[in-house]
């Protein structure tokens, strides 16, 4: 997670992180703004609170095993733009 936000270009808080037997998950903050990173059994998404909307943040016609870390953090900062 540090090493993706080094990419993303704004301020982010790390609130809190589980890892569980089959996936995992980071809460954490850009400005006033709650979103939480999910990666489940293959799918990778940004959870934005309250709203709940998701997003995949892998890029369109990309798979896991051909994402970067800078992929991602476009993905993010599309977001925040």
């Amino acid at each position: 997670m540090k090493d993706l936000m080094r990419f993303v270009h704004h301020d982010c808080v790390i609130l809190k992180h589980h890892a569980g037997s089959m996936g995992w998950s980071v809460d954490f903050q850009i400005g006033n703004t709650d979103l939480s990173l999910i990666y489940d059994r293959g799918s990778l998404v940004v959870i934005k609170d309250p709203t709940g909307e998701d997003k995949n943040l892998f890029p369109e016609g990309k798979d896991w095993t051909e994402v970067s870390l800078q992929d991602l953090a476009d993905e993010m900062n599309k977001g925040f733009a």
